[in-house]
């Protein structure tokens, strides 16, 4: 995973909820990973494309939770929790969650405060969502309560679907899926197993339940368009199971270290299983094990890029930041288009800049800039910029991109005081110049 695994564990309610409320919401943690988020668009794009979408303007966001949901907010931003990942079979089940929402897009439904996110970080979207959500069910008090069992029925409240639109994006579900060639079995079998959920008290329901409510009519008319199918039987491509596998392992290895031995025995020499013993020795500190586990896995597939990121992840987190740069511009040299990476190592290239090396700050601005085109909604990219100029001595140019990241957070006020500050030093014409004026306007 990304060095955002490590370093987005943001309290997102900080803003919304104070002392014991923001204790027990315990953070929620937006994940951003090149792979996953690759693999899955990678599947997605023709859903995309059958639901008349530019699958270039839909955006996957992953967020650390053992809880099953998945839901839409802000526009065209589709939130999948690694709990739902981890609980689905194959790739057709959670083609089938995606799919839905999918269906939820199409149809404009959930469409508030969505001019607002749109210029919003995603853990501002997510803290947005959970305070409105708290406000609807009564403020503070509701606050501390909103968080048993993954994003709580306050947040479920605030997401909830008619059971008109649910069916709607059932049935168009089923006809993206269809126009793709997938197999819409995978739908139908997910729902199936929700169905018990909808005799349980509404507090011991998972959130996803809460938020997309069934009915026996809704999975019967799902079995019925799926029976219809020409496609039902039909497999997904063996390297897609392999990937979904790799991404399994990923996120347990990453989220629960601990389980790794009981999921992948000693016994079991698959890359999967080898990926997850990587990932859950370096979550343990256990240096040498896992550079040598991540090794073993270059040796296996020397052409895979997110190998390379994540050997360089540990040499940095393991402070050998010189190798750590060798490896995150190895796997760029493999996937270019790896914005979330170029970020990586732009962060190793600042570390090591700070310790003598000035020169490496352009090449850290250029992967930054790069990465800028690929991730507008990056308050890291921002961060790493005012770290440069700051260093340079450009006091007006750092606080101008201190003023972007904090329009990302949605902190509209600090926004404006850092912009102020910032532009009476910028000097005319320039690109930061230009740049504030688009964020002035936005902000007036």
């Amino acid at each position: 995973m990304t060095r955002k695994f490590l370093l987005c564990t943001i309290l997102i309610l900080a803003s919304f909820f104070a002392g014991n409320a923001r204790a027990q919401m315990g953070g929620m943690v937006v994940i951003r990973d090149t792979e996953i988020e690759n693999t899955l668009r990678q599947w997605c794009k023709p859903l995309w494309e059958a639901a008349g979408l530019n699958p270039d303007a839909v955006k996957l966001i992953l967020v650390q939770s053992t809880d099953f949901n998945a839901f839409v907010a802000g526009g065209s931003n589709i939130f999948i929790y690694t709990g739902m990942i981890q609980a689905t079979k194959n790739p057709g089940e959670l083609l089938g969650v995606i799919a839905h929402e999918t269906g939820h897009i199409a149809g404009g439904h959930l469409i508030r405060g969505r001019e607002a996110a749109e210029h919003a970080s995603y853990q501002a979207i997510l803290a947005t969502i959970l305070g409105m959500g708290a406000g609807m069910a009564g403020g503070g008090d509701a606050a501390a309560a909103i968080v048993r069992g993954g994003t709580g029925m306050a947040m479920s409240g605030y997401l909830a679907h008619s059971r008109l639109e649910e069916s709607s994006a059932d049935q168009a579900g089923l006809r993206f899926m269809e126009s793709s060639g997938y197999s819409p079995k995978g739908m139908v079998t997910l729902l199936e197993k929700l169905e018990a959920q909808e005799y349980l008290p509404a507090s011991q329901q998972n959130a996803y339940v809460r938020s997309h409510p069934l009915t026996a009519d809704r999975i019967a008319a799902m079995e019925a368009g799926a029976a219809k199918s020409a496609l039902t039987d039909k497999a997904y491509p063996a390297s897609w199971n392999e990937e979904f596998k790799m991404m399994q392992a990923k996120l347990t290895g990453f989220i629960e270290p601990q389980r790794v031995g009981w999921l992948y025995s000693e016994k079991d020499t698959s890359t999967p299983a080898l990926y997850a013993r990587a990932i859950a020795a370096y979550r343990r500190s256990e240096k040498d094990k896992a550079l040598s586990l991540a090794d073993q896995l270059i040796a296996r597939e020397g052409s895979n890029p997110y190998f390379y990121e994540i050997k360089g992840q540990m040499l940095r987190d393991f402070a050998r930041l010189p190798d750590a740069a060798t490896a995150y511009r190895k796997a760029i040299s493999l996937k270019p288009d790896a914005a979330l990476i170029r970020i990586d190592l732009a962060q190793v290239l600042v570390e090591m800049a700070g310790n003598g090396n000035a020169a490496l700050y352009a090449e850290a601005e250029k992967n930054l800039d790069m990465a800028r085109n690929k991730e507008p909604r990056s308050t890291e990219i921002q961060r790493l910029y005012a770290t440069i100029y700051g260093r340079r001595g450009d006091e007006a140019t750092a606080r101008y991109y201190l003023a972007e990241e904090a329009a990302l957070k949605g902190d509209t006020s600090e926004a404006q005081d850092l912009l102020e500050g910032a532009m009476p030093g910028l000097k005319p014409g320039s690109r930061a110049m230009r740049q504030a004026q688009d964020l002035k306007v936005y902000l007036d």
